[in-house]
């Protein structure tokens, strides 16, 4: 069986199971109390944070929807957090694939869609089940309170759980892909932002407290996850900007030596291959493109003299060019 087929059943089989639990659980879902202006504004505000996700790179990103899961955990009974947070997944995939058919006009394999559907709807379920089931048994929610500091540690455990949970089942669907280690994905996976994540469980459950008193807080509590969007928007645009100005000197020596012409994208071009065929991240193959391209940027050091000289070099000459490599560390 090939990895990508191992993949597909994995993600088939965390849907189904998802599923399963569900109707399994009907019955306790039906007794449930349901506050249906806390359900529609909890599902009102996580569809427009899902909306605008940010793309760390070609295949990961982050939303401030995940304050508003990790509220909704807080806020309502466990099951009907748990089929809400997957239900809301679910869609935004659903959505976001119609968008693109639009947009491309192409038409992606259905049986690739529903797995994408199942699969994102089931892993966010069993993170807010998970999450839910640690805040129940700790006697911990958003209308109880935090009356000691074994609460609070109980919070803090319930946002990790909730969010290593979700990050493991993407990363073990990514390394059964890829045949690599999930727990090397694992830790690798969204670790540029681990601070600002942090600060998108305590926005919700602030937004959770306040909620008990008034009502209409989760709609606002897209705001301060706002500000927390463009935290994150700058700190990857900074680190992208810093790739595209190293990419810009690698491209000036390119132009400097006609000997040696693109011989860097060229090198980038292999390198991204290479990389993709090995199974490398989407973060790793950046990183490897990257280093292709600015593997020369010593030379922008190099005199001109040196550099462009037509005929063969000398002994001393030839010295100063092998310094490039040195020059550009």
């Amino acid at each position: 069986m090939s990895p990508r087929r191992r993949s597909e059943l994995f993600r088939l089989a965390v849907g189904l199971a998802a599923i399963g639990t569900l109707a399994a659980n009907a019955g306790r879902l039906a007794i449930e109390p349901a506050d249906w202006w806390l359900i529609v504004s909890i599902a009102a505000t996580a569809i427009l944070a899902l909306e605008f996700p940010l793309h760390i790179n070609i295949s990961a990103k982050v939303s401030v929807a995940s304050a508003v899961f990790f509220a909704a955990v807080l806020l309502l009974p466990v099951w009907q957090a748990a089929a809400l947070v997957g239900g809301l997944q679910a869609v935004d995939i659903g959505l976001a694939a119609i968008r693109k058919v639009r947009t491309t006009r192409e038409r992606p394999p259905l049986r690739a869609i529903g797995i994408n559907i199942v699969f994102n709807g089931g892993q966010a379920y069993f993170a807010a089940l998970a999450a839910g089931a640690m805040l129940s048994l700790g006697g911990v929610s958003a209308r109880s309170g935090l009356s000691s500091a074994e609460h609070a540690l109980v919070l803090v455990a319930a946002a990790v759980v909730m969010y290593a949970t979700n990050v493991f089942m993407v990363a073990l669907a990514v390394a059964l892909a890829t045949a690599r280690n999930p727990l090397a994905l694992f830790f690798d996976t969204q670790r540029l932002v681990y601070v600002q994540f942090a600060s998108l469980y305590l926005v919700g459950a602030l937004a959770a407290f306040g909620a008990v008193r008034w009502p209409w807080i989760p709609v606002f509590s897209i705001i301060p996850g706002v500000l927390l969007y463009h935290s994150l928007k700058q700190r990857i645009e900074l680190r992208q900007d810093g790739m595209r100005a190293m990419e810009r000197m690698a491209d000036e020596v390119d132009r400097r030596d006609p000997y040696t012409f693109q011989h860097s994208q060229r090198v980038a071009i292999y390198a991204h291959a290479i990389a993709r065929k090995l199974g490398f991240t989407a973060a790793e193959i950046d990183i490897v493109e990257l280093a292709a391209k600015v593997h020369d940027i010593g030379k922008i050091r190099i005199p001109d003299s040196v550099l462009l000289k037509p005929a063969k070099l000398t002994a001393q000459e030839r010295r100063v060019m092998e310094t490039h490599p040195r020059l550009g560390f």
